[in-house]
């Protein structure tokens, strides 16, 4: 850990007093730890900055040159051009928390708190595609929606979220809902998903079931039953292959299957659009690109 000299340091405060008009702007900074991402806000009118990791939040005071530190804890903070964080005596970049998307959301970073579910679907190490995958979340997943991070993508936020199981990370809204009123920036409120049950779950009475068969190569088959073991003979059947496995199965009433070159992404929804925009966002946050729907359909 980095220990800080902070020699003269009321003089260098009373000299960054006069200086606080050319900084007086609140930022968020998104810093990489080479595994995770921490979170520095400057927030100047009040003349500290926060670090917020999975531990909590850790105050930050002026260290008369610009930046923030907190010598108990051995942490300094640079929002310079090349902005840096210092935990002991290593240094990490740190950017501007929407400058790599760069388009912010209506969300603006705000903290939220509020209940959701995934939709299934990978959790990443920040707020976009080109950030590692952390873990991944299974359709139907109960998930605590932390914060709107601010960043948007193909027209949904992208937001961090926690699991019960402790899982933490970033998911993109187009594969999440949130319970109650819909959030801005997420697919749509999960009380709208109760007509489009999940695979293996029990539904209103009267409604069949319909299965993906997929093999490598791209051969598919959808098959629609009374029967859940029916509608996965049929798809079996239809896709043709040695080698065709069930990939998904939904008492919902529509179906969809959206591919690239090197990826594909199911759907199951309410109604027709539903079902396709759930397997193109799920295509798309696989890491694909060029995805085209293939294949829908409505029972």
């Amino acid at each position: 850990m980095k220990s800080i000299a902070f020699a003269g340091l009321l003089t260098a405060a009373i000299l960054f007093a006069g200086s606080a008009a050319n900084a007086s702007e609140s930022l968020s900074y998104r810093c990489n730890l080479g595994n995770q991402f921490v979170f520095v806000q400057t927030i100047p009118e009040e003349g500290r900055a926060v670090l917020e990791d999975i531990n909590g939040n850790t105050s930050l005071v002026p260290d008369g040159r610009g930046g923030y530190f907190n010598d108990a804890e051995e942490i300094s903070f640079e929002p310079d051009t090349k902005s840096r964080l210092w935990l002991g005596d290593v240094s990490h970049p740190c950017q501007l928390a929407t400058a790599d998307v760069g388009i912010k959301s209506s969300g603006g970073g705000a903290h939220l708190n509020a209940q959701g579910q995934s939709l299934g679907g990978k959790l990443r190490a920040g707020p976009g595609m080109s950030f590692p995958q952390t873990g991944s979340l299974s359709e139907g997943t109960w998930i605590t929606i932390l914060a709107n991070s601010g960043v948007r993508m193909d027209g949904y936020d992208w937001f961090e979220v926690a699991t019960d199981t402790g899982q933490r990370g970033f998911q993109w809204g187009g594969i999440m809902c949130s319970n109650g009123q819909q959030l801005a920036g997420t697919f749509q409120a999960c009380r709208a998903q109760a007509a489009a049950p999940r695979s293996g779950t029990q539904v209103a009475q009267g409604r069949g079931w319909m299965a993906f068969a997929l093999a490598p190569g791209g051969a598919f088959g959808h098959g629609a039953a009374p029967t859940k073991g029916g509608a996965e003979q049929y798809a079996m059947q239809y896709c043709g292959n040695a080698q065709c496995r069930i990939a998904d199965t939904t008492q919902a009433r529509c179906h969809a299957l959206a591919v690239s070159p090197n990826s594909n992404g199911i759907g199951a929804g309410d109604s027709e659009q539903a079902a396709i925009n759930f397997a193109m966002g799920r295509c798309s946050n696989n890491g694909a690109r060029g995805c085209t729907v293939k294949y829908s359909y409505c029972q």
